[in-house]
């Protein structure tokens, strides 16, 4: 696990092994991740989802990154999970203050997420602007949005979504 989140900076050749090391571990620990010789030595099949999702995380930020493209992140975890990841992943965005590009086709997630949202179809940009805005639309009732045929919508599910950074 360790080599796996720490590879990162090793292939940019920060600093020195040692404090590397201790880089790895304080970005697992800010996932909630045990930081256990045990658990840092383990292999990735051996851990649940969401802790693979959490290492995934952490290995995106052990670089310190300006933007985290985070694509289908919780896409295969239960909601209980899911609702924990991006808690987490939230956190870390607003202590550290990078951006997140959130992709989901999830819209209540994305309601929950989003400051700004881009809505995609068929690789198009069809509609974008604040959350409140976009998801206070008509076509965002998700029960309307279900029975509407797709020449009304002009579209079909929305696809990516911005979380953004915040000042």
């Amino acid at each position: 696990m360790i080599d796996a989140v720490r590879e990162p900076l090793d292939i940019m050749g920060w600093q020195d092994r040692r404090t590397r090391d201790e880089k790895a571990v304080a970005a697992l620990s800010a996932m909630q991740l045990s930081t256990t010789p045990d658990f840092l030595h383990r292999t990735c099949h051996a851990l649940s989802g969401g802790q693979r999702q959490r290492v995934a995380i952490a290995r995106a930020l052990v670089s310190d990154p300006q933007l985290l493209v985070a694509d289908e992140i919780t896409a295969m975890l239960d909601p209980s999970t899911q609702a924990v990841i991006l808690r987490e992943l939230k956190g870390r965005q607003n202590e550290n203050g990078f951006s997140l590009l959130f992709i989901s086709h999830d819209i209540a997630l994305a309601r929950k997420i989003a400051d700004r949202v881009y809505v995609l179809n068929q690789g198009r940009l069809v509609d974008q602007g604040a959350a409140f805005e976009v998801f206070g639309r008509e076509v965002f009732d998700q029960e309307a949005f279900n029975q509407m045929d797709d020449e009304n919508r002009g579209w079909r599910e929305p696809s990516v979504f911005q979380a953004g950074k915040r000042s």
